[in-house]
C-alpha cells in the first residue's frame, strides 16, 4: 500500500478586528495580505506560511487561539524584529 503524507497545514485563527490583525501582521511581522475581505475573512502570507483570519467577537475565543511557526536561523527573524521594535519569545 502506497503511504501519503501530510505537508502542510493552515491554520484559521480567530481575530477581534480583521484589518487591526492584518496591519500588524504586515507592519510588524513582515506578512504580505493575500486576501482581506471587507472585514468578513482574511489571509497573510510568509515564507510559505498561510494563516488564515475570521472575524470573532468573543476576546476570550480570540485570545486563547493559536498557532506554532518553526523558524530556522531564529537569530536572524529576532534581529528582524528588534529592528522594527517587536521582541519574540524563544523556547528552551
Amino acid at each position: 500500500m502506497n503511504k501519503s503524507t501530510m505537508h502542510a497545514a493552515i491554520p484559521i485563527l480567530a481575530s477581534l478586528d480583521i484589518a487591526t490583525t492584518v496591519a500588524f501582521y504586515t507592519d510588524a511581522l513582515g506578512f504580505s495580505c493575500r486576501l482581506k475581505s471587507q472585514s468578513k475573512y482574511a489571509i497573510i502570507l510568509r515564507d510559505g506560511i498561510e494563516i488564515h483570519f475570521w472575524p470573532c467577537d468573543d476576546p476570550n475565543i480570540a485570545g486563547n487561539t493559536a498557532c506554532r511557526v518553526r523558524v530556522t536561523n531564529i537569530a536572524a527573524l529576532y534581529e528582524e524584529y528588534s529592528i522594527r521594535g517587536y521582541s519574540i519569545r524563544t523556547a528552551k
